[in-house]
């Protein structure tokens, strides 16, 4: 069958990124895993396993998938 979604895991990340986009969209970011479970698209860091998860619907065509580390501040924010 056709692949619908997609679900990425990112280990061994020591702080979780600033954002996630797939296709140029950012994807909403879960604070608990439980809500990153129920949600169709998203992403979660793990601080426990230093590990950041994300999920999105499969796309038609070439796509890109960001994970952005740039730095950031509670000021900037």
């Amino acid at each position: 069958g056709d692949v619908r979604s997609w679900l990425l895991t990112l280990a061994g990340t020591d702080k979780s990124p600033l954002y996630v986009a797939v296709a140029g969209r950012r994807l909403p970011l879960y604070l608990h895993d439980r809500d990153f479970a129920r949600a169709q698209e998203g992403w979660h860091f793990d601080h426990d396993t230093k590990s950041c998860q994300v999920k999105y619907a499969n796309l038609p065509g070439d796509f890109s998938v960001e994970i952005s580390y740039e730095k950031f501040d509670l000021l900037g924010m």
